[in-house]
């Protein structure tokens, strides 16, 4: 609600003096280069981003970690030919920041390397070794790199073609090192079922064939006796995508018959990858529009497929109990007493019945924890997986659609609101930017919605009623871009408007563009007051005509695009990497959307000006949350609680006393150079 999360907004203190000796982890940094793993040998290996899980992306045979900073000339006529012609000579390729190694590196840390044989010239090849070879000697050199490497685990595989024999033998030998999987047209041993053993055999000896010109060359019959002969995989999060033109030339007959001898048919190959995606129990994506090198077809496709994975594997790593773990809590021991002992004495001073608090830092862990009860009636503790109200961090989520529509030429940031809210006051002299950064002067609605709660906590008000109510309000002193006040008014009108450009309700418009594409499963608007179970009851002292504590977890939320979601600490986790990423703006646009503060606070360090943090903080009667994200190590840090206090303010107690810690943990004291 507005008049608690303006009280957020602004008194989230800008840090003035940072920690000296606070460092970058290893593990975020930057790195491209040869690793030592031993026995005289070195392997090519870049990585780039922050963030947990670490995604380990695997080339097809001959094919290396260049690949997948690459796409396909859309221009090319490759695309438009009924097979796939790239690495036959016929595919124009050029690197992109639309690629899947740079994209994916915008929400998480991932790597890609060079097998022997994939890369045959230049100063960072890796050692070569007697081809053909084995997948077992793949798997075991991909845990020698990791390792040596301090790439911390566990890992989400991203394989492609051959690599999906190593992806799938390393799954099985060593469960407890992955995550998930994103099954790229990616071979499996499903293939020795289906198709018959003259074609087999075939496809076998075409792939133990090393050129000059492609030196790599593997044992794919073996490699399939080998994942046969393993262990079964536990059920990890998976997703298998599959190439829906044929991989070979259009000549290519039924029976698997080339100049070359037998081989397989793309039937056999789609046969499988059904069967590969029914033993992963993964989703099968088969509408791909592409052949076989999907990665270079429709890069997005595959960035998407990988970021629901690893926001399913961040939702389990948070609902899994941490306190005594040292596996997954690896901040260290003096950092982490100080985290609890400052949460103790700041929870036990605010009168709050409870709050709920998770901090993640890339290359170092986790730190989750609750305090108190979700629930006054049966003292049910709090807990991290509780369903809550987050008040006005909705506007985050408004702001990133608005800004993805100025991105698609849909919306301008300088166009004036009068083409659609033209009975708003001043409506032909405010623009979409001013609605952004509460510069229009639009009233503050706080007091109003607070009253019209408390008169009848039952009763809904639609955004437009609101926008209406606005015109009795007195409206700011300055001009419209003159000046600033905070009024959740400005996010409902924008909502509205992004609704007449796109035809769309606004729920629609949420799910389709951020929680389905991110898996915010958790994440929904509770216009109707119906939390999904579990969740935490919130209690309000906000209103002097209803009893101290009065429950509010049955009470709709019509603060609209500016408050009306609900979500879970998990889900505010993953909002946080994706927020801070930018998720669906340009490069320009994120710029745009720090410097000018458009739908989220800002944190600078006052003598640099250097970014600390971004995000925004909410709240709704009984309930409270923020969410950080610290673009120098990609951490995020999220709170909630379920009590306001009667002023609002109970919650920013909590808040403020961990926030120096917070920081000093998140924040390294050289210049950011990993500002997005």
């Amino acid at each position: 609600m507005p008049f608690c999360a303006r009280a957020f907004f602004l008194l989230v203190p800008l840090l003035t003096a940072l920690d000296p000796a606070a460092a970058h982890a290893a593990e975020s940094s930057d790195f491209a280069g040869l690793v030592d793993i031993g026995g005289d040998r070195k392997i090519y290996l870049e990585c780039r981003g922050a963030g947990s899980p670490t995604v380990v992306l695997i080339s097809g045979k001959g094919n290396g970690a260049a690949d997948w900073s690459e796409v396909l000339d859309p221009a090319d006529p490759a695309r438009q030919v009924p097979f796939d012609s790239v690495g036959a000579g016929g595919g124009r390729l050029f690197e992109s920041e639309s690629a899947v190694f740079p994209a994916v590196s915008r929400f998480t840390r991932v790597c890609a390397y060079d097998r022997p044989g994939t890369r045959i010239e230049g100063a960072n090849t890796s050692t070569p070794v007697a081809q053909p070879h084995r997948v077992d000697q793949d798997v075991d050199d991909l845990r020698k790199l990791l390792a040596v490497a301090r790439e911390p685990g566990p890992y989400v595989l991203v394989p492609h073609s051959y690599g999906g024999l190593i992806a799938l033998l390393y799954a099985r030998l060593y469960p407890d090192e992955v995550a998930g999987l994103v099954m790229v047209d990616a071979a499996s041993e499903g293939i020795k079922r289906v198709a018959n053993a003259e074609n087999l055999a075939g496809f076998d000896a075409s792939n133990k064939i090393s050129t000059p010109t492609a030196p790599e060359a593997v044992e794919l019959l073996d490699a399939i006796e080998k994942i046969n002969a393993a262990p079964a995989m536990p059920d990890r999060p998976a997703v298998v995508l599959s190439a829906d033109k044929p991989s070979q030339p259009a000549a290519l007959d039924a029976k698997g018959e080339t100049a070359g001898g037998p081989t397989i048919t793309f039937a056999d190959w789609l046969a499988a990858q059904d069967l590969l995606a029914a033993s992963l129990n993964a989703k099968h994506v088969t509408k791909t529009r592409s052949g076989h090198n999907i990665y270079l077809y429709d890069p997005e496709l595959v960035v998407d497929a990988i970021r629901k994975v690893v926001n399913e594997v961040r939702r389990v790593q948070d609902s899994a109990p941490t306190a005594g773990d040292a596996s997954t809590l690896s901040i260290d021991q003096d950092s982490r007493a100080a985290l609890e002992k400052s949460l103790d004495k700041s929870f036990a001073e605010s009168g709050l019945p409870g709050v709920t608090i998770g901090l993640w830092i890339p290359g170092k862990g986790s730190w989750i924890a609750s305090r108190g009860v979700a629930d006054l009636k049966t003292s049910r503790p709090m807990t991290a997986d509780l369903q809550a109200p987050i008040g006005s961090i909705t506007k985050t989520f408004t702001a990133t659609i608005a800004l993805q529509l100025v991105g698609d030429d849909k919306l301008r940031l300088d166009d004036t609101i009068d083409r659609w809210r033209p009975q708003v006051p001043d409506a032909s002299a405010i623009t979409v930017k001013m609605l952004l950064n509460h510069s229009s002067g639009l009233a503050d609605i706080s007091q109003l919605q607070l009253d019209l709660h408390c008169a009848d906590p039952n009763k809904s008000v639609s955004p437009d009623e609101l926008i209406a109510k606005d015109a009795a309000l007195p409206r700011a002193a300055f001009p419209p871009g003159k000046g600033y006040l905070y009024s959740s008014l400005n996010t409902i009108v924008l909502g509205r408007i992004l609704e007449q450009i796109t035809g769309e309700k606004f729920e629609t418009l949420m799910m389709e563009r951020l929680l389905e594409p991110l898996a915010l499963r958790r994440t929904k608007l509770d216009t109707d007051g119906k939390l999904d179970p579990p969740f935490s009851h919130g209690y309000t002292d906000f209103c002097p005509n209803l009893p101290a504590r009065t429950d509010t977890s049955e009470w709709p939320q019509f603060s609209f695009a500016a408050g009306a979601l609900a979500s879970t600490l998990s889900d505010l986790h993953m909002w946080g990497v994706a927020l801070g990423e930018g998720f669906g703006l340009t490069a320009a646009l994120r710029r745009t959307r720090i410097d000018d503060e458009l739908g989220i606070a800002v944190q600078r360090d006052l003598p640099s000006h250097r970014v600390i943090s971004l995000g925004h903080a909410g709240s709704e009667p009984g309930y409270s949350a923020n969410v950080q994200y610290y673009p120098c190590t990609g951490t995020v840090w999220a709170l909630m609680a379920n009590g306001d206090g009667g002023t609002g303010e109970a919650f920013i107690g909590v808040l403020k006393a961990l926030q120096p810690i917070v920081e000093s943990l998140a924040t390294p004291a050289q210049k950011c150079t990993a500002e997005k």
